[in-house]
């Protein structure tokens, strides 16, 4: 007997659209997955019932053993399936007949064509209605209904995952498998990087409420409809930008993150609009939000593995980009966005629109609060510039010695750059990074050789030089350092403890020993002497 309303852990229901459908809802064997909708209509429940082809697998459609039986010679053995995609939790319709005899219509619609993988993305208000059999692939014909909105949907299935609900069985098969996918293949391919006149145009649907909005333009999150990646799409309007100088950044960003590649770096995807005249649309990797955030609305680790975490990633995006001469510029914490946690965060470096290439970089843009001296000093730019960013990023991030509030309240750059100087003796991990003097500040991969032991450089190992001894320019009156230094302080030294247990724990992690030049106990008797 059908259920009075849909299954509590249902994530849609299949309502029939034609009589061929109905008959579906019909067969013996389907009526484990039948109940009344809110309008009374009867439905196809998907999700409460385990599918034979395991846990990526919502149901498998089609006229042979399959979890949903639909009878007719027009129809395959195996006709079509909803999928979840494992990486993004988005749900996906594939087209399994022989014959590509399966179809998707709708108000808004992204239909199966020819080059592309026989997929797409299935959500509220997108893909409605489903159909299959016969070369007008109409024969059988479902609307989905679906029982909450995409972010909701894809929130409950992780729920799926991390709470696994008690799915049902079907009774047609006696369970003598696994929860891996054994029917099935995953199929979920990722797209060619081929130039892009051969690849076709990247479909994408929004999801959700604006992400964020600018004088510029505005930021959704959307999702590739072929292939269930999410993005974050950037909208730039055009008249609302007439000054040159705008888009000259955009087109820097552009063409510096089209031809780059890394792991802790922004990734691009695509744009579209440049020789319309109208609208730019900006297609970048999604990432769960910035540093800022992160700290202001909480994290899932202790603050020092955080921190270290964050400290390493972001010296591999800049000894990178320094490899290809490139600045970032603007190094700040809204700058530096993060993926949720697996065992741990992943910090990535965006918003490239005031980077430039080393050789030309002599300009002033950029953060004040962040910025290297000898940018308002109207030197010539290097890379270290950006170590000095990160070297305040991460005197924000830790609050050493109450910059957060501190920061609210400097009367000039050069009041800013004194504190943080100041700073320096009270965490001796970042110390190099706080030379005014760019000869004497470390480079990214200086640092990643001393507390990593050179995990993630790109830098050739054979081209970082020593570090200069900051013992020894203190002994030849060498130090940039301001007077007023403050001491360190107890709660400070229990952060240096720390951060560098979480630096050895994560090196030995990597089946090595102790760093070269990772900061020792010596080292914290020389800070508190």
């Amino acid at each position: 007997m059908p259920r009075s309303q849909p299954h509590p852990s249902a994530l849609f229901s299949l309502v029939p659209k034609n009589i061929r459908s109905q008959s579906v809802l019909e067969h013996p064997d389907n009526q484990p997955f039948l109940s009344y909708q809110k309008d009374g209509r009867l439905a196809l429940d998907i999700g409460h019932i385990r599918s034979k082809a395991g846990h990526n697998t919502l149901a498998i459609l089609g006229r042979g053993d399959v979890d949903i039986c639909i009878p007719g010679s027009t129809i395959s053995k195996t006709q079509c399936s909803f999928e979840i995609n494992p990486d993004t939790d988005v749900v996906m319709f594939f087209d399994r007949s022989h014959g590509r005899t399966s179809q998707v219509w709708g108000e808004t619609c992204f239909p199966f064509e020819f080059g592309r993988p026989r997929k797409v993305v299935v959500q509220r208000g997108l893909n409605t209605i489903v159909g299959m059999g016969g070369r007008g692939q109409d024969q059988v014909l479902f609307e989905l209904q679906w029982h909450n909105s995409p972010d909701k949907t894809m929130e409950r299935i992780r729920e799926r995952i991390t709470a696994p609900v008690l799915y049902e069985e079907n009774p047609r098969f006696a369970r003598t498998i696994d929860e891996a996918n054994t029917i099935l293949p995953s199929a979920m391919e990722t797209r060619i990087h081929t130039p892009r006149s051969q690849q076709p145009k990247l479909r994408y649907a929004k999801i959700g409420n604006k992400l964020g909005a600018g004088q510029y333009g505005e930021v959704f999150k959307a999702v590739d409809v072929d292939s269930g990646i999410l993005m974050a799409v950037k909208i730039l309007h055009r008249k609302a930008s007439p000054v040159s100088s705008v888009w000259k950044n955009v087109k820097r960003e552009i063409e510096i993150l089209s031809r780059i590649s890394h792991p802790n770096i922004i990734g691009y995807i695509s744009s579209n609009g440049w020789d319309s005249g109208g609208d730019v649309e900006i297609l970048m990797e999604l990432s769960k939000g910035n540093l800022a955030s992160l700290i202001r609305q909480g994290y899932c680790v202790p603050l020092e593995e955080l921190a270290t975490t964050l400290f390493h990633d972001t010296l591999q995006a800049i000894d990178f980009l320094a490899t290809e001469k490139i600045i970032h510029r603007d190094i700040k914490p809204e700058n530096i966005l993060f993926l949720p946690p697996g065992s741990q965060y992943t910090f990535q470096l965006g918003d490239f629109g005031l980077s430039n290439y080393q050789m030309s970089a002599k300009t002033m843009t950029g953060t004040p609060l962040y910025m290297a001296p000898e940018v308002f000093a109207d030197k010539t730019q290097t890379s270290k510039i950006d170590v000095w960013s990160l070297y305040i990023t991460m005197l924000w991030t830790l609050d050493v010695g109450g910059y957060r509030k501190a920061s609210n309240y400097f009367a000039s750059h050069q009041a800013a750059v004194d504190f943080a100087v100041c700073q320096a003796p009270s965490f001796p991990t970042l110390r190099e990074m706080a030379e005014t003097d760019p000869e004497h500040r470390a480079s990214a991969a200086q640092l990643l050789v001393k507390y990593f032991d050179g995990q993630g450089l790109s830098t050739p190992r054979a081209q970082v030089p020593p570090m200069t001894s900051h013992a020894r320019r203190i002994s030849e009156g060498r130090t940039t350092q301001a007077p007023g230094m403050m001491a360190a302080r107890p709660r400070t030294r229990g952060a240096i403890h720390r951060m560098k247990a979480m630096a050895l724990r994560r090196h030995r992690r990597s089946g090595k020993n102790r760093p070269e030049g990772t900061m020792g106990d010596e080292d914290l008797v020389r800070v508190a002497a």
